[in-house]
């Protein structure tokens, strides 16, 4: 999933980096652990969407807790507590590759999550 995500939208994701970091630039696989690959595989296998780039920014500290857990709507069950606010309703907010400073604002580090979503929205 990961290789045919990338090379799809590389050179669309380094465009949208761009445009908020400059000097060079690397994608990294996030450590996803198994039980998050796996959910998102059956996700991936039974959609009907096409898989698309976003982007997710958050203090560094977080990353290691979404790649154990994967990315989790606050609030109930999750234990995830509302970080920013939550001004457009509950839920994950990321911003799409023609909008990277939405996302750049929430980092503590020049790090984003460049993250492929199942957005049955668009349809």
């Amino acid at each position: 999933i990961r290789e045919k995500f990338l090379a799809q939208h590389r050179d669309a994701i380094f465009a949208s980096l761009r445009q908020v970091f400059s000097g060079p630039m690397e994608l990294k696989p996030a450590p996803l652990s198994l039980p998050v690959q796996t959910r998102f595989a059956e996700a991936c296998a039974v959609s009907e969407v096409a898989l698309s780039p976003v982007l997710h920014g958050t203090e560094a500290r977080n990353h290691a807790p979404i790649f154990e857990k994967g990315l989790l709507v606050p609030g109930g069950d999750s234990k995830v507590g509302i970080r920013n606010g939550n001004s457009h309703g509950q839920g994950i907010y990321t911003s799409e590759l023609g909008a990277p400073w939405l996302s750049r604002g929430f980092c503590t580090e020049p790090r984003l999550l460049v993250c492929g979503v199942l957005d049955d929205a668009r349809t």
